[in-house]
């Protein structure tokens, strides 16, 4: 594998985790609003007091060493 290969990998890798997260948390809600009969939960403000929280992920980009010769 490449390292090109692999940020692929990391990439398709991370946007399922994306999706399977936001459909748990539609079926949560569904959980609550059918099943539990209580009201839609107000979405909560994106960033507290207005201030933008630092970056938590990818893109991931792998460090290759390259040992021995390379112009062999």
């Amino acid at each position: 594998m490449r390292p090109h290969n692999i940020c692929l990998c990391m990439q398709t890798l991370e946007h399922r985790i994306s999706e399977l997260s936001h459909l748990k948390g539609a079926l949560e809600v569904r959980h609550i609003v059918e099943v539990e009969g209580l009201p839609m939960p107000k979405k909560a403000p994106m960033w507290a007091g207005g201030i933008k929280p630092q970056p938590q992920g990818g893109p991931f980009k792998p460090l290759v060493h390259v040992t021995g010769r390379v112009d062999a």
